[in-house]
C-alpha cells in the first residue's frame, strides 16, 4: 500500500548529510527501487533543481527544499499523490513550476489530493472543495464544492484562511 502513495508533508524534513541526488536515491531504495537516476534527472529538472543535484541539502533554501520533498514524494511513481501546502516558500515562478508538474502527473492519470491557500493552485485545480469557516470544533463546513471557475471571484477576494483539497 505504501507503494501507491506519495506524501508532501507541510513541515520541512530532510537528511543534512547527503546531496539531493544521494536523498532522491535513498528514497527510491526504500521502495525497492535500484537505478533511478534517469528519473530522478527527470524530477530534478522538472521542479527546477538539475543545477543543485549534487549539493548537499543543508546548503538548499526552505523553497529548494520543499520542491526535494516533491521529488521525494514522486520518486517511486506513485498513482495517488498527497501534498500537504507544497507551495509554502516558494517563489512565484516556482509556484508556476510546480502547477506545471502537478498538471503533467494529472495527465498521466495520477490522482493528486492538495491542502493549499495560494490562489494560483487553487484555480489551476479541476475541483475545488473549501472547508471552513475556521479550525477545530468550528471548522470542517463545506463552503464550496465544484470547478474552480464558479469561485474564482470569491478566491481572489478571500481574505480569511480557507482549507482547500483542490485536484480531487
Amino acid at each position: 500500500a505504501r507503494r501507491r502513495l506519495g506524501v508532501v508533508p507541510q513541515e520541512l524534513v530532510f537528511d543534512p548529510f547527503f546531496s539531493v541526488r544521494e536523498c532522491l536515491r535513498i528514497q527510491s531504495g526504500y521502495f525497492g527501487i535500484r537505478k533511478n537516476d534517469a528519473w530522478i534527472d527527470e524530477l530534478l529538472a522538472g521542479l527546477g533543481l538539475a543545477h543543485k543535484a549534487d549539493v548537499n541539502m543543508r546548503a538548499l533554501s526552505g523553497g529548494m527544499k520543499r520542491r526535494v520533498l516533491v521529488a521525494q514524494a514522486l520518486v517511486h511513481r506513485p498513482p495517488v499523490i498527497v501534498l500537504d501546502e507544497p507551495t509554502v516558500g516558494l517563489h512565484p515562478r516556482d509556484i508556476d513550476r510546480l502547477v506545471g508538474v502537478m498538471h503533467g502527473l494529472r495527465d498521466k492519470g495520477n490522482t493528486l489530493v492538495v491542502v493549499e491557500h495560494e490562489q494560483t493552485v487553487m484555480l489551476a485545480a479541476d475541483h475545488l472543495v473549501d472547508l471552513g469557516p475556521g479550525a477545530g470544533s468550528f471548522g470542517g463546513t463545506l463552503i464550496y464544492q465544484g470547478p474552480p471557475s464558479a469561485k474564482k471571484s470569491k478566491i481572489k477576494n478571500h481574505q480569511s484562511s480557507i482549507g482547500t483539497l483542490p485536484w480531487l
